[in-house]
């Protein structure tokens, strides 16, 4: 397919995406009200240090931007278009992941490319959750990026893309999980294992960590995200696996596509 062409689908997503948006003159989590007042005291302050008004929150006195970059790269929507540029930022950002994620696929050379970027808005749980103008957009991005920076061995890039996944989501640990998988494999195939793989990685994490704003509180945010946050129900649901039912029926297309595929594949196997 041509590239014109390809663009233009992409384009079209884009808008749909953000009709989406515009079905509700608000949000659907209560989540974007936070980050879109966070990036308004961004840009008019600079800093923020604490959150008085927040009395029952871990970030009344030690307040930590958990989502700077996302914060930062939302400023000039909200200054643009009030609310309006955090719904436009999210239709933008769940494009721009689906054509990056478009791109890397053909870049290692995956063969019909287009119909699982198909696939994959075909999920009603990833497509709610990309929606939703949170920062998990980005740290998608970041993440992707990433995998394909590991696997192509590109240790600058791979250094500041884990940089400014610090600096936007609190996961940027991902990037550790992926390196460590791509390296049992390599010991598996090759019986060696490139460690310096994951210095760029462990070096871009501690970098963002000790350059962000809000440092050491951040330290003690994220403590809390990986400790008693995951014990209290409903909150960071969308760094927790998902029950079964919801697997099916949210991937119901998905899983018809796998099934059939599965069952050809056992008849050949059969022949």
């Amino acid at each position: 397919m041509k590239r014109s062409k390809i663009f233009l689908i992409f384009i079209l997503l884009f808008f749909l995406f953000l009709m989406m948006q515009l079905v509700s003159s608000g949000f659907f989590d209560a989540d974007p009200f936070f980050h879109t007042k966070i990036a308004s005291f961004l840009s008019h302050d600079g800093s923020i240090d604490k959150l008085p008004w927040m009395h029952f929150s871990v970030l009344n006195n030690q307040y930590s931007d958990y989502s700077f970059l996302y914060h930062l790269v939302l400023i000039p929507f909200y200054i643009t278009l009030g609310f309006f540029g955090t719904k436009f930022l999210s239709a933008l950002l769940l494009t721009l992941f689906l054509f990056i994620f478009y791109q890397i696929m053909l870049s290692l050379k995956v063969r019909y490319s287009l119909a699982y970027i198909v696939l994959l808005i075909t999920s009603s749980g990833l497509l709610y959750r990309l929606n939703l103008a949170r920062p998990l957009t980005i740290a998608l991005i970041l993440a992707i990026v990433g995998f394909y920076l590991i696997y192509k061995r590109k240790i600058i890039l791979l250094g500041v893309v884990s940089f400014l996944f610090t600096l936007s989501y609190s996961a940027s640990f991902i990037l550790i999980v992926f390196a460590v998988a791509l390296l049992c494999t390599q010991l598996i195939q090759k019986k060696k294992i490139d460690y310096f793989l994951c210095i760029p990685i462990i070096a871009g994490i501690i970098l963002g960590i000790f350059v962000h704003p809000n440092f050491p509180n951040n330290i003690y945010v994220n403590n809390l995200l990986f400790s008693d946050v995951f014990r209290w129900p409903g909150v960071s649901a969308e760094m927790m696996p998902s029950d079964f039912k919801s697997l099916i029926t949210q991937n119901i297309l998905i899983w018809i596509i796998f099934c059939g595929l599965l069952s050809i594949l056992i008849y050949y196997r059969q022949e």
